[in-house]
């Protein structure tokens, strides 16, 4: 299937703009560094230029920006106390998205997740 990076990104900007989301993730200083636990928490400040896509969220001034492709996203995240890589990977409507997240140059990689507001 050949994407138009402009319109997915755009797609999953107006999906995410709805305010019905939440970005969250296991592991880190959130979470005591147990993999096993997780945080979420309400994606707004969504942007789109091109096939650049920029979220943020209230965790420490958190920012998550990338390149959308596909369903793909892959970049980066920054908050106060660090940053490092994300990617995640949409489903066809952009309702929920799996993937994971890094510490700069640790092998370690832990999940991460786009799903509606208030799910378990």
């Amino acid at each position: 299937m050949r994407y138009d990076c402009d319109s997915t990104a755009s797609a999953a900007a107006a999906e995410l703009r709805t305010g019905r989301y939440e970005y969250g993730w296991f592991g880190g200083r959130a979470n005591d560094l147990d993999d096993r636990r997780c945080v979420a928490f309400p994606i707004d400040g969504v942007e789109v230029h091109g096939d650049q896509l920029v979220f943020r969220f209230d965790w420490k001034g958190a920012i998550v920006s990338g390149r959308v492709w596909g369903r793909s996203f892959t970049g980066s995240w920054r908050q106060s106390s660090g940053d490092g890589e994300v990617a995640l990977e949409f489903t066809p409507d952009f309702a929920s998205a799996e993937g994971w997240w890094t510490l700069p140059h640790e092998p370690a990689r832990h999940r991460a997740f786009i799903r509606l507001r208030g799910r378990r």
